[in-house]
């Protein structure tokens, strides 16, 4: 589990309904002194199988839906409403069929009935999910994922050549900004670190000189402006202009430290990308210098 949300909190958060029902079986074996025997002993191995499988369909249920939205909360819901209820289903069936067993007049049987039905209402789906209620589960990966469709890594230039999961550990790194219509993503003379990428919207790249203003170039999606910015701290020529609503995804100088002290051969390729990026746009420039 944290793996597949690159978070640790979720992954502990995931142990906890499975640890809960073997805590519940114990104290009910010493407050009614039932004794560990051969029989005993294997209904903690069926409630952690049990309790394993239902938090694995429910979270890998969890991740798939958190692909087509950010409501926290709906999420969650509509992850219960459909993986939760067979687990529930299931749950009521193993309960009634071992506490069958407890009308037994053998005591290890009817012990093995009843503390198994006690074990099973334990764990089910209800403890896992009122736990996530207070812990963000979407990431800006997911967002990313939704507002660019599938594989956001192959629509980005400075993260092509990453697998998927290299791409998401760099994007969480970054940070998502968001620039109403008309206002200025760079001002012309502002000292920055960060580099911006189009994630939604247009924006146009402006050169005010002796009060006239000359457009360079309109970025939509996927482009990238004041790279430079993200290799040195350097004062900003042109103006960058939300010519729409825009969303762009921000990334400074301690993101490349980071970046290369954590993950030394994704940084690798980062700075290839970057090379390539600068390359185009210096081609881009003297083919225009050129033709002037």
């Amino acid at each position: 589990m944290a793996i597949m949300f690159l978070s640790v909190r979720i992954g502990f958060l995931a142990m906890i309904p499975n640890i809960f029902p073997i805590l519940i079986f114990f104290g009910l074996m010493g407050a009614f002194g039932a004794t560990l025997n051969l029989g005993t002993s294997i209904i903690p191995s069926i409630a952690l199988g049990i309790a394993v499988h239902n938090t694995l369909h429910f979270m890998s249920r969890l991740s798939s839906d958190m692909r087509h939205t950010s409501d926290h909360e709906h999420v969650l819901v509509q992850s219960l409403s459909t993986v939760g209820k067979p687990a529930l289903y299931t749950t009521a069936i193993l309960f009634v069929g071992f506490l069958i067993l407890g009308l037994s007049t053998f005591i290890p049987i009817q012990e093995l009935g009843m503390l198994s039905a006690a074990t099973m209402v334990a764990a089910d789906v209800i403890l896992l999910p009122a736990l996530l209620t207070t812990t963000q589960i979407i990431t800006l990966w997911e967002v990313l994922y939704r507002k660019l469709g599938r594989d956001p890594h192959k629509t980005i230039p400075l993260f092509a050549g990453l697998r998927h999961l290299q791409a998401e550990i760099v994007i969480l790194m970054g940070e998502l900004k968001s620039f109403p219509q008309g206002r200025p993503i760079v001002t012309q003379g502002d000292v920055g670190n960060e580099m911006f990428v189009l994630i939604n919207g247009k924006a146009e790249v402006v050169i005010n000189t002796a009060g006239s203003s000359r457009h360079i170039e309109t970025l939509e999606r996927g482009d990238v402006c004041r790279e430079m910015a993200l290799i040195r701290q350097s004062q900003r020529m042109p103006d960058v202009v939300a010519i729409d609503a825009v969303e762009v995804f921000a990334v400074d100088q301690r993101f490349l430290s980071r970046i290369e002290r954590r993950c030394p051969r994704i940084g690798a390729k980062i700075y290839r990308n970057l090379s390539k990026i600068l390359s185009d746009r210096l081609e881009r420039v003297l083919q225009h210098a050129t033709v002037s």
